[in-house]
């Protein structure tokens, strides 16, 4: 059996409240979101969306709630934002350095022109000074090679089908007058 630790109207909120908690080192779940998603209309009547922790996290997953709501985490993430504009370039050491944005452009443009969701690469930078390039611990993933790959890929596909289309039409025109 579950407690409520937290109540909300928007499920979006319990989601944040829920990965806070697992932060933590808790066991939470979301209650109720998919009534509400649904039917947002009901959602104080249902009693809004709930985040629940086993009884024997209760009282700890109760605390970490009042310090959600009394914006305790805000200095945290602070803390996070400075260490991130305190980035300098590893080979030269300049702090004139730019956050790389080119695999997230062209990402969007596949997805815009092709329909096709491809994964791009974050935490690249690139320093101004020296020009040098590379790709912070926290950003290693997929990166371009995929995303060309991906798109090449699709293009494939896409002309498979063209052809197969084409053909199709031309042995219905031979059968049907």
């Amino acid at each position: 059996m579950l407690t409520t630790a937290a109540t909300t109207t928007d499920f979006i909120q319990a989601h944040i409240i829920r990965g806070r908690l697992e932060a933590e080192g808790l066991h939470p779940s979301v209650a109720f979101e998919h009534h509400i998603r649904m039917n947002w209309f009901i959602s104080n009547a249902l009693g809004g969306v709930r985040v629940q922790v086993p009884p024997s996290e209760q009282t700890q997953a109760l605390d970490i709630v009042k310090q959600i709501n009394a914006n305790s985490y805000q200095a945290l993430l602070e803390e996070q934002e400075e260490t991130q504009d305190d980035l300098c370039c590893p080979a030269c050491g300049s702090k004139d350095v730019r956050r790389s944005r080119f695999t997230e452009s062209l990402a969007l443009v596949v997805l815009w022109f092709m329909m096709l969701p491809i994964p791009f690469q974050t935490g690249a930078y690139n320093c101004q000074s020296c020009k040098h390039h590379w790709v912070s611990q926290a950003g290693k993933g997929t990166g371009v090679g995929l995303s060309l790959f991906a798109i090449l890929f699709a293009l494939i596909i896409y002309y498979v089908i063209a052809i197969i289309s084409i053909g199709v039409l031309r042995f219905t025109s031979y059968i049907l007058p």
